[in-house]
């Protein structure tokens, strides 16, 4: 849509939930609102401009597009990948989440190299606050980052190098880097900032494994920690751009949550202008952890990860498969709400209310490399588990074997790599409600905490246990001994009878007892 056809309005910006517009006389305007669908809301005049906060200006970052190709070596290669091999977000886990992140593998690391980027980040007006970022790792390398800086006016030149830490390997989070900040020369007018890796030795004990280096978040930006909320907002212009001429910014909030496809219409004066603010991409989350979204996209894009309202990061979704882990503050045990949305933080493309856990650690990783007790909100059979001890000790008696039952909760909380095989007993009934049966053959340790769940379930309806063993040759051929009060059928070769299901003497027999 152009200007042209659009007198009254000269630009219009959404950032943060809310549109802004600048317009001659605001006054001149009735009605001024924005509809979504059946949904309005009033726009307002503002004092201040919107661009005061939200700058998209203040940030200038590394171009790393195509940057492989854009890459070269000192010595030179006599062939591509002889010296080194160059990606940028090709390794998802190594990959800074909301970033592009260069990585960089030296292959010829018996000798000193340097790989330029051939990049620059030009900076047409140094301005006063301005500071060259980046954020650096590094695998088994001695190295350091170079820095060429050039004032294409006045010929100025300046050389600074910052070397790797090997104490910071790198990784999703920010944390696993090393911080480079340089405030840009006062007495440069403008800026050129080239980047090279100078390589100098291999630093692991494994001399045969590749070294690798990393740089991710690479820019120059005006300090503004103060604004640490906004600046990682980005306006989407939806006309326009910053105007020049003198006149009133109007804004109105959305009125409802927006979504990608969704269209609005902005009405001043006699004149409805329709705009749809984001098309419809080929996104979805295809997997969720709930510390761990899994992304796949069709395109590149730009997100935003918001957590209970709060935007908390940047995020980088690449083409194919993204990884986002959520961050570490935010894994309490509570449920919140995530949401990934658009730059500006108004186009919800993904949200979700969600638990998310305190242990990230595998249930069955746990089970397997340690031993119980285990913490509570591990499993989620824990609150069933807690319900069928309560209601066990409400109608517990004299003949209830507290002991057995503490042997029967550690076993199913270990797992059936931890089992500890020793005598169990189960009441005898005479006309049982309900026959349970558990076919088995060999792996008594599935058999035996099988058996462990039943006498920790509280049932009103009686019940008998029939296992049947069909031909086992491990310790499932004396379960009898082991096991009391069960009843134990025996097939003396493998052949998955159905003759338990005439040994039950429960009231009603399930005929599809096997399945």
């Amino acid at each position: 849509m152009s200007l042209d056809t659009l007198p009254d309005l000269r630009c219009l910006m959404m950032v943060d939930g809310t549109l802004f517009g600048h317009v001659e006389d605001a006054s001149t305007l009735c009605p001024m609102e924005i509809r979504q669908g059946s949904a309005l809301a009033p726009f307002e005049t503002c004092d201040q401009a919107p661009i005061t906060l939200f700058n998209p200006a203040r940030r200038h970052d590394f171009d790393a597009s195509d940057l492989p190709r854009k890459t070269s070596s000192r010595p030179a290669e006599e062939t591509p990948g002889d010296v080194y091999a160059c990606w940028v977000n090709h390794l998802p886990d190594w990959a800074l989440q909301g970033s592009d992140t260069v990585q960089l593998m030296i292959n010829r690391h018996d000798r000193p190299c340097e790989v330029f980027l051939n990049a620059p980040i030009n900076i047409p007006d140094v301005q006063e606050g301005m500071v060259f970022e980046a954020l650096l790792a590094v695998h088994r390398a001695n190295a350091q980052l170079c820095l060429r800086l050039v004032d294409p006016i006045s010929g100025k030149e300046e050389t600074l190098r910052f070397p790797f830490d090997g104490a910071h390997s790198g990784g999703a989070h920010p944390s696993g880097y090393a911080q480079v900040r340089q405030p840009l020369p006062d007495r440069f007018s403008a800026c050129r900032i080239e980047l090279s890796i100078e390589y100098l030795g291999h630093s692991g004990q494994d001399k045969q494994t590749e070294p690798f280096l990393f740089l991710a978040d690479i820019c120059v930006r005006q300090d503004a920690t103060e604004h640490d909320q906004l600046s990682i907002l980005r306006p989407e212009w939806l006309l326009g751009d910053t105007p020049q001429q003198q006149g009133q910014w109007i804004k109105a909030p959305l009125p409802a949550a927006l979504v990608p496809g969704q269209g609005i219409s902005v009405t001043l004066g006699g004149q409805t202008y329709p705009f749809t603010p984001m098309s419809k991409p080929d996104f979805t989350v295809r997997e969720n952890y709930g510390h761990t979204l899994v992304c796949a996209s069709a395109q590149g894009m730009d997100l935003l990860l918001c957590i209970d309202g709060q935007h908390v990061a940047p995020v980088r979704i690449n083409r194919n498969d993204t990884i986002i882990r959520i961050p570490n503050r935010f894994l309490t045990g509570h449920v919140r709400h995530l949401s990934l949305k658009d730059r500006s933080g108004c186009v919800t493309l993904f949200e979700q209310q969600q638990l998310m856990p305190a242990i990230v650690t595998p249930g069955d990783v746990m089970q397997r490399e340690s031993t119980a007790p285990f913490p509570a909100t591990l499993f989620a059979q824990t609150p069933l588990r807690y319900a069928g001890l309560k209601a066990i000790l409400e109608n517990a008696g004299p003949e209830t074997d507290l002991a057995q039952l503490a042997h029967a909760l550690h076993t199913v909380e270990g797992g059936h790599e931890n089992i500890k095989l020793l005598p169990l007993c189960f009441p005898t009934v005479e006309k049982p409600d309900v026959s349970v049966i558990i076919p088995a053959h060999n792996g008594i340790e599935l058999t035996y905490l099988a058996l462990c769940s039943l006498l920790l379930a509280q049932n009103d309806a009686s019940f008998e246990v029939i296992v049947v063993d069909d031909g086992s040759t491990d310790e499932t051929r004396a379960l009898e001994t082991l096991v009391q009060g069960i009843n134990v059928v025996r097939n003396r070769t493998p052949s998955g009878s159905s003759a338990p299901a005439m040994r039950a003497r429960n009231r009603h027999a399930a005929p599809t007892w096997r399945s």
